[in-house]
């Protein structure tokens, strides 16, 4: 128990550390978990957004799952508290345990890069 909570603290402060913004969601697409700078990005509280579907926070354009999961950046927004939209580069990878079954779904965002840039 001493370890799992070590672990868990570890990768708390790694998850926090990161400039690029983290949401975890469950096998239903249910949020569990933003990190800081998600929050920041989506002018947000986690509280507003833990327990709501991804859907509520993040759009993502006609993008197919396969490009997603792929490791590929693609558009989308992250919606703030007021529904204005900021645009992101989204990727994801699925959370999966020993034995390869799905748990759930990290997203991983960044600012859109700027045209012209």
């Amino acid at each position: 128990d001493i370890l799992v909570r070590a672990s868990e603290s570890r990768l708390r402060t790694i998850l926090e550390s990161l400039a690029a913004g983290v949401i975890a969601v469950d096998p239903l697409s249910i949020v569990t978990y933003l990190n800081g700078p998600a929050t920041d990005m989506a002018e947000r509280d986690g509280v507003d957004v833990i327990g709501k579907n991804l859907a509520d926070l993040l759009e993502i354009d006609g993008a197919s799952v396969a490009n997603i999961m792929s490791g590929e950046d693609v558009p989308g927004r992250l919606v703030t508290r007021n529904g204005s939209r900021k645009d992101v580069a989204v990727r994801a990878r699925p959370v999966k345990d020993a034995t390869g079954r799905t748990h759930g779904t990290i997203y991983v965002v960044r600012p859109a890069a700027r045209k012209g840039n």
